[in-house]
């Protein structure tokens, strides 16, 4: 990744405001499933609070795309930080005074508060994907992505291992409150970005905003021949999500009833998992727009992620599995940010919130989606079958590398040289 990039003002202060809020996120998560998990009775709950968490971005995501386009993205930057702080900290506030309500009562508060953190975010997303191309030139966008999915990635080790820490001397409030004074400071932070950076269009801020609109919107820029690229982007970005969403829900069943591992092996396979993705991101802008044998590099990477779903089905150790796993995060880490970038650089600038924003929801539709599946499956098939799942993501890539392959379909990789901003 280039540092020089970081130096930027207003690019440091996004991206800074993003570290810390992420982080805050990490306690929060650490906070809920340690309590959830504390409580026998609420163990079960788990999936619900996960899906709480991204069910709201996932439906939320067209209409704050759209609505960022409609505004000014900074401000949509800094009150969705805000908002989320403030209700971060009630849920701190009545945690750290539990004894006085029932578990019931903050059991439905911690989801309540979850779900409209949630929707604060899904208009912070698009948001912040906006302010990047803003505040960095357009020649250096893969590596503000790369920065920004880094500030995520490394906030996960962080968080966890700082939650983690204090969760043994601290109460749950405590991690809530730590996680709302995050959301504050970054707001803070966004706050000081320089206002010049967009001319808000006072037009388009006072038109009614609806449904029909937003789909109405990214209808127009799909069907667009100038912009024809961005379907087969869209169907990556999709097919990626789909295939590695139920991954960390499949881990426990991998590590126990698969390999015949001790259940601490989650970990280590979490860790392996999240050094690929780390990896990925500092490589992403250094393989951008390359060519490796004869092969455009996002064709190399979906051909490889191909191999590691073949090596994740029929490895029968940890090496072969762990592999597995540190390949399928590298590249699925770095081909987002590649397919981020991309799109970014088709798209003109008015349009950006409503397209990204229907990039994140289809991102984050995946997750409760995989949640649903894998306790569907669970139900069926032996927890040994799962890996049925590796071999059918490994035949979906195939066919599409085959059906790209004999069609020629390379318009979606040139198509960024037509980009208008």
């Amino acid at each position: 990744m280039n540092a020089d990039i970081i130096k930027k003002r207003n690019f440091f202060l996004l991206w800074q405001g993003s570290l810390v809020s992420f982080i805050g996120s990490q306690l929060h998560l650490i906070a809920s499933l340690a309590w959830l998990k504390s409580h026998p009775e609420y163990t079960s709950a788990i999936p619900l609070y996960l899906i709480a968490a991204s069910l709201p971005i996932a439906l939320m995501g067209l209409f704050g795309g759209a609505l960022v386009d409609r505004s000014s993205s900074r401000n949509v930057v800094i009150f969705g930080d805000l908002i989320s702080g403030v209700l971060a900290v009630l849920l701190g506030a009545l945690f750290i005074f539990s004894d006085l309500f029932a578990k019931q009562w903050l059991l439905m508060a911690l989801i309540l508060i979850t779900i409209g953190i949630g929707v604060c975010q899904s208009l912070h997303k698009p948001a912040t994907l906006k302010l990047i191309k803003l505040t960095v030139a357009k020649d250096e966008l893969c590596d503000g992505h790369a920065w920004y999915e880094f500030s995520n990635r490394i906030s996960a080790p962080i968080g966890h291992a700082v939650g983690g820490f204090f969760i043994t001397i601290v109460s749950f409030g405590a991690l809530y409150l730590a996680n709302g004074l995050s959301f504050i400071a970054s707001a803070w932070s966004e706050s000081k970005i320089s206002r010049s950076l967009e001319q808000d269009d006072k037009a388009n801020e006072q038109k009614k905003l609806s449904l029909k609109d937003v789909f109405s919107g990214i209808g127009k820029i799909l069907n667009n021949s100038q912009y024809s690229g961005i379907k087969f982007i869209v169907l990556l970005v999709f097919m990626l999500n789909i295939f590695v969403a139920p991954i960390p829900a499949l881990m426990p069943f991998l590590a126990v009833d698969i390999l015949g591992m001790e259940i601490n092996w989650i970990g280590y396979l979490f860790f392996i998992l999240g050094l690929g993705l780390f990896v990925g991101v500092l490589i992403s802008s250094k393989i951008y727009n390359k060519k490796m044998l004869g092969f455009c590099i996002e064709d190399l990477q979906i051909f490889i992620m191909c191999s590691a779903f073949l090596l994740l089905y029929s490895a029968s150790n940890w090496v072969g599995v762990g592999f597995g796993l540190f390949l399928v995060g590298l590249i699925s880490s770095s081909l987002s940010i590649h397919l981020t970038t991309r799109l970014q650089e088709m798209i003109p600038v008015d349009a950006t919130g409503v397209v990204m924003g229907f990039i994140v929801s289809m991102a984050y539709i995946c997750t409760p989606l995989a949640l649903l599946g894998v306790a569907i499956a669970l139900k069926l098939v032996a927890p040994q079958a799962l890996t049925l799942f590796f071999l059918f993501s490994a035949c979906c890539l195939g066919v599409y590398i085959i059906i790209k392959t004999v069609t020629n379909r390379t318009d979606w990789i040139g198509g960024s040289e037509n980009a208008k901003n």
